[in-house]
């Protein structure tokens, strides 16, 4: 959509009506004023914009200025040109230069000016210039409905989420029917998280303005954020269908709007969750083709090629190679500070030398566990308002339901660490290695690093050892504990506090200590947070895998991808196994609800949700494991 025209010069009413083939016609008479001749000159800049010809727009505005170098409006037009081509910068100098050459600065169009220079930096993300933009509108014009609203969406992207909705319902009493307000108004209820308002505020645009693009992506983002994707889908479709049949094809059209490009991506990336992976390459494809760089279409884009087998095929022809090697250099290019980073920490503490290293050894960990925590913390702190669905996984099936969920969890268990076992027992010492024993100097899962490190700072165990466990089991309870979001990492730090160890109170021949105690906390934490980490990791490694061959590229994939955890290498083949167990749960459930409701949807959820009390019930029990056999140790 256009930025519509919004400054009001009383010197081009009298040509308002003057259709453009005529314009060039009345500039030809040389008894034009100049004020006159300067006035057609920006209306007929007006009408080439209007009608897609930017840039010969902005010759002729050019060609204004140069006869009247003083001429404020001329610039405000120009700004405006340049607008819609996306030339941000060079708008707003336009802007600022109007400013500065205004007769007074209270004239009529000052406030419009200061509010397209908020509009224009804060999409440059200048979030303090703009404000003081918006704020400079408002003061002139405390009644400008735009400026308000366009003020509200500034202070949400800067966090100010209740300024924000203050400014918000302003605009909304002074203009209430206006389209842009009310789409400005649903922007700054998703920034604050309220989703369900903010789907019906899009709704209110469209219902107005059904031809508005944008408020058609934004009902699609409320919607995937509400997780109704087919919905969200529907909505994608129709804002990429109208802003394709608005577009033309002019060499000289304006540029892509951003949201276009994020739309193909989100298409993409829905797509691929619902498991239609030819739709994901395509709409991969189309996102790139209008930002080559895009780091998500070209993950989604490969993602969906393994899945449908086709990677051979990509690798095996001339144009497919050269496509696989673009997608792999722009995902290594999006990576690359991140895997700089964690190189150069492993590298730093495999290899280093000399004291600072060996603080760097004993400090790193201890930072990067901090994160753990505080990760955990967060996610279960997002997830406040939904802990009945804890309750609902771990004992939501009934007695005998549940029972069963327990005795299936225990059994993939079983078989899973007497695989590990054994495997371990016979796998070369490569295979035993994960990068995170450069970091921690342990190939376990680093959820448990602040456990590590509670436990080797405090000078006492919590309990007298009643029994030895096997090397093997250690490490496996440890390296396999790898089913919990991949993100969490570090350990909690408590250095010098030997406290830790010294006995708090006594429970027969218990000693509770603050390791204990903090031990007891974080392994509650876990527990909660499981069902939600399960219950992701199931929609992407489960969902829509219906037959035999998705189901084992799906669980291969699940094991492998557990390795950036930090477990060993083997443990990440041997996940491939409960992985497959899981997924044959899915299946059952997800065939047995399809045969009796036909409904693929329902039928994918109520398998997700099986699973997902498998994966959470088995995580959990493996974690309490862990855990004691740490104590234990």
């Amino acid at each position: 959509m256009p930025v519509p025209f919004c400054f009001t010069i009383p010197d081009d009413e009298p040509y308002a009506a003057v259709p453009l083939v005529d314009c060039q016609r009345r500039l030809q008479d040389s008894s034009l004023s100049q004020s006159s001749r300067l006035a057609l000159m920006r209306h007929q800049g007006r009408l080439l914009v209007e009608a897609g010809d930017v840039h010969q727009a902005l010759d002729v505005l050019i060609e204004a200025i140069a006869l009247q170098p003083s001429d404020p409006f001329s610039y405000a037009y120009k700004g405006w040109a340049l607008e819609q081509l996306g030339q941000r910068k060079g708008a707003t100098e336009m802007y600022r230069k109007t400013l500065s050459l205004l007769p007074e600065p209270n004239h009529p169009i000052a406030a419009q000016l200061w509010y397209r220079c908020g509009v224009m930096l804060r999409v440059q993300k200048l979030h303090k210039q703009s404000l003081t933009s918006y704020d400079r509108a408002i003061e002139l014009q405390p009644d400008y409905a735009e400026a308000v609203s366009g003020r509200s969406v500034l202070l949400a992207l800067m966090g100010r989420h209740k300024q924000a909705k203050q400014e918000s319902d302003r605009a909304l009493a002074l203009l209430p029917q206006s389209p842009q307000i009310l789409n400005n108004s649903g922007i700054v209820l998703m920034s604050a998280r309220k989703y369900s308002l903010a789907l019906g505020q899009f709704q209110a645009v469209l219902a107005q303005d059904p031809d508005f693009e944008r408020a058609w992506y934004n009902c699609a983002l409320a919607l995937v954020r509400l997780g109704r994707w087919t919905d969200a889908m529907e909505r994608l479709d129709r804002s990429l269908e109208q802003y394709q049949a608005a577009a033309t094809f002019s060499s000289r059209r304006p540029p892509i709007p951003s949201w276009v490009i994020s739309a193909w991506t989100l298409h993409a990336f829905l797509s691929l969750k619902s498991r239609h992976l030819t739709t994901t390459i395509h709409s991969s494809r189309q996102a790139q083709a209008l930002d080559p760089d895009n780091y998500s279409a070209a993950l989604y884009k490969i993602t969906a090629i393994i899945g449908k087998g086709n990677l051979w095929g990509q690798v095996t022809t001339q144009n497919g190679r050269k496509e696989l090697g673009h997608d792999l250099r722009v995902i290594a290019n999006g990576l690359k500070y991140r895997l700089l980073s964690l190189v150069s920490i492993i590298a730093v503490l495999v290899w280093g030398e000399g004291h600072v290293i060996d603080g760097l050894r004993q400090y790193v960990p201890a930072l990067l566990s901090l994160g753990i925590v505080g990760l955990v913390g967060l996610d279960l702190w997002r997830h406040k308002s939904r802990l009945r669905f804890v309750w609902k996984t771990y004992f939501g099936n009934g007695i005998v339901g549940s029972l069963l969920t327990y005795v299936r969890a225990v059994l993939t268990l079983i078989v899973t660490l007497v695989t590990f076992s054994i495997s371990y027992h016979y796998a070369p010492e490569f295979m035993r290695w994960g990068w995170a024993s450069a970091v921690f100097g342990t190939s376990s899962n680093i959820i448990f690093q602040p456990l590590n490190l509670i436990q080797d700072l405090s000078f006492h165990p919590l309990v007298h050892p009643t029994f030895e466990a096997t090397h093997e089991l250690k490490v496996g309870l440890h390296a396999l504990l790898a089913n919990v979001p991949l993100a969490l990492c570090g350990n909690l730090y408590f250095a010098g506090l030997g406290v830790l160890g010294t006995p708090l109170f006594h429970i027969g021949h218990v000693h509770v200590t603050m390791a204990s105690l903090l031990t007891a906390l974080f392994w509650l934490a876990l527990i909660v947070g499981v069902p939600f980490w399960a219950h992701l990791e199931e929609k992407i490694f489960r969902q829509g895998a219906n037959n035999w061959k998705m189901i084992t590229i799906r669980s291969v994939q699940f094991g492998l991808v557990h390795l950036l955890a930090g477990i060993p290498i083997l443990g990440g083949f041997v996940l491939i196994l409960p992985g497959f167990l899981f997924a044959c749960r899915y299946k059952y459930v997800r065939d047995r609800h399809y045969r009796r409701h036909q409904d693929p949807q329902q039928a994918d959820q109520a398998g997700v949700l099986a699973s997902t009390a498998d994966h959470a019930v088995y995580n959990a029990i493996l974690m309490t494991l862990a855990i004691s056999a740490m104590l234990l140790n």
